[in-house]
């Protein structure tokens, strides 16, 4: 009888050490793809920003529905900002992120005018207040 106790629990501590360490496997599994996740995300965000921007400049977007739709993608893409940078995954070398344009500024990395408390610039796509860095290469620039 002891024998048949002692066999079950060590069945028992060997079930729960393999559980545990599948569970901290997928654990650190789930963590190594939401980086990449969200990157992808804020990416996605940054270009229907810069998309939002050009199709009202253009007038394929009338001014309501771009004041209808700006602040939530500007609020989706702060957001996602933030959690790329919460999973330690790089982000641009640019003020914090919330901060907002003030009048009469303008784009660090572009140079272009930025609208009053845009927390994005309408033309590349970077959060207010980056660094002084070029015309930010592959990005799409509508009229500012």
């Amino acid at each position: 009888m002891t024998a048949y106790l002692l066999l079950v629990t060590l069945l028992v501590a060997l079930i729960v050490s393999v559980v545990a360490s599948a569970a901290r496997d997928r654990k650190q599994s789930l963590e190594e793809d939401a980086l990449p996740a969200a990157k992808a995300r804020q990416e996605a965000l940054l270009e229907e920003l810069r998309e939002l921007e050009f199709d009202h400049e253009t007038d394929v977007v009338s001014d309501e529905e771009y004041r209808r739709r700006l602040p939530e993608l500007e609020k989706q893409a702060v957001a996602a900002h933030e959690r790329v940078a919460e999973l330690g995954g790089t982000v641009p070398d640019r003020a914090p992120v919330g901060r907002e344009a003030g009048a009469g500024a303008a784009c660090a990395s572009c140079g272009a005018p930025l609208r009053e408390g845009a927390h994005f610039c309408a033309r590349c796509g970077a959060p207010v207040g980056g660094p002084a860095a070029g015309g930010g290469a592959g990005s799409r620039h509508g009229e500012g």
